[in-house]
């Protein structure tokens, strides 16, 4: 979310109000229900993904695959790691290319909070972060996309 700061929440909040609206949803307390994401926390799940696919454990886990359905003897040596590269780009492409609906509420609540904690101590006196209350475990924060997709992902009601 490009752009965000305490000045501007209010306005977001409107303006998510009212596309809920023209979707047909009405929000009722969107200060207690909804929460503003700290905009690293998409670029820092995304960092940690990719520093825990390590090649090697790649590698390890599609030899692993091959083995238990019995295709590694079929294979050659460099049909094997170009497989195992193959997979490993894919997977850490799939990283890099990761979106919000695909991440749990909690790990974007919980890393998003801590975001926020960091720049509160380094905030100025008298100065605001202007973060939200956080949801009861029964809410759901929902990316832009399909609102069907975020409530399965999430686990509430589209």
């Amino acid at each position: 979310m490009r752009g965000w700061s305490p000045d501007n929440e209010s306005a977001l909040l409107k303006r998510i109000v009212q596309d809920a609206l023209e979707h047909g949803v009405v929000i009722t307390q969107p200060e207690a229900c909804l929460r503003i994401l700290h905009p690293d926390t998409l670029r820092k799940i995304s960092a940690r993904m990719l520093s825990g696919l390590r090649t090697d454990l790649c590698e390890g886990i599609v030899r692993t695959a091959l083995e238990e359905c019995g295709l590694l003897g079929l294979l050659t040596n460099q049909a094997l790691l170009d497989w195992q590269l193959h997979v490993t780009q894919a997977l850490r492409h799939r990283a890099s290319n990761l979106q919000l609906h695909e991440i749990q509420t909690e790990v974007l609540l919980s890393l998003s909070s801590q975001l926020n904690s960091s720049d509160s101590s380094s905030v100025q006196d008298g100065e605001s972060v202007g973060e939200l209350p956080t949801p009861s475990r029964t809410e759901t924060v929902a990316a832009s996309g399909d609102t069907e997709e975020a409530a399965r992902t999430h686990g509430g009601a589209a």
